[in-house]
Parts: structure tokens; sequence; C-alpha cells
């Protein structure tokens, strides 16, 4: 049973696990960020080799293929940073409630959230995490509304715009390197 499993139970948790679990979601944030830095590298580096003088329009071509293969992997990665920080909020959430669990059951708090089942206490602790994060929360939903509803057809259509995308950066680089 994991800490973000179904069957989960208020009770169950404890401040010991969770810091682990934080630690876990730091160093996979860790990860993903030096992930997120070699993408973004390589994209430049290919802008940067196609806009040397002397290059072929299939050169151009070719480096804007991986351009944009890179640009799916930044934001390929950028979507797990997110789900990564929401849940490094949501252990947070759970630290905060285990660690006030004597105040908690002082106002009656305490027998609720733990007789929620792991959806509903998950469901609970997000609505926690989020009015701690009241800022960063709008920037979520306007992400996680983007993110949703991306089809192949969107795909397909990204995938033409970041070539496009990288072409005109390539050429437009090409051009200043020329002056």
């Amino acid at each position: 049973m994991g800490i973000f499993s179904s069957e989960v139970r208020l009770d169950k948790f404890k401040v010991k696990h969770l810091w682990k679990a934080r630690i876990d979601e730091e160093v996979k944030y860790d990860l993903l960020m030096g992930s997120l830095g070699s993408a973004n590298n390589k994209y430049e580096g290919y802008k940067r080799a196609a806009a040397q003088p002397g290059r072929s329009e299939h050169e151009i071509e070719r480096a804007a293929l991986e351009m944009s293969a890179w640009a799916k992997k930044r934001r390929s990665t950028l979507k797990q940073i997110r789900e990564v920080q929401a849940r490094t909020r949501i252990v947070d959430s759970l630290i905060i409630i285990i660690e006030t669990k004597d105040r908690l059951k002082q106002h009656g708090l305490w027998a609720k959230l733990d007789k929620l089942s792991g959806p509903q206490l998950m469901k609970s602790v997000v609505k926690i995490a989020t009015m701690q994060k009241e800022g960063e929360h709008k920037l979520d939903e306007i992400s996680t509304a983007l993110d949703q509803g991306v089809d192949d057809v969107v795909i397909e259509a990204e995938r033409d715009t970041d070539e496009q995308k990288a072409i005109e950066e390539i050429l437009a680089l090409k051009g200043n390197l020329a002056t």
C-alpha cells in the first residue's frame, strides 16, 4: 500500500514515512530538473549548429526535427515536474495534518478525516494543499486545463508547429550570425 494508494487511511500515516516520501519526491524533482536542463541544452545546441553558415536546407530540416523532439521532451518533463510538485504538496499537507492531530481531535475534525476512504482523503488533502498554495493553484488549474484534451490531432499539429518554429529560430539565428 503506497502513500497515494486508494486504500490509505489517515491513521496509517507516520510522519517519519511521510518525510521519506517527501525526500523521494524531491529526488524525482531533482532528476527531472536535470533532464529538463539536458533537453534545453540539446534544443539550443541543434539550433546553434544548424544556424552555422553553409548549412544546407536538409541539415536545417534535420536539426529542426531534432529540436522538435527535444521540445516535446521539455513539455513532457515539465508535466512530470508539475505532477511531482503536486504530490509533494499533498505529502506536505499530510505532514501538517498528522503533526496537528491533537488539535484536530479537539475540534472533532480528526474523526471525520479518519473515516474518509482513500480517494476522499486524498481529495481533502489536495484541498488543504490547495489552500496552502493558493497562488500556485491558479497556475496548476490553467496547466491542467491546457493538458486535458490533447488528442492525436493536437499532438500531430504540435509536431508540425515545433518543427516550423525550430526552422524559424535556426534561420533567425543564422541571419544574425551572417550580419
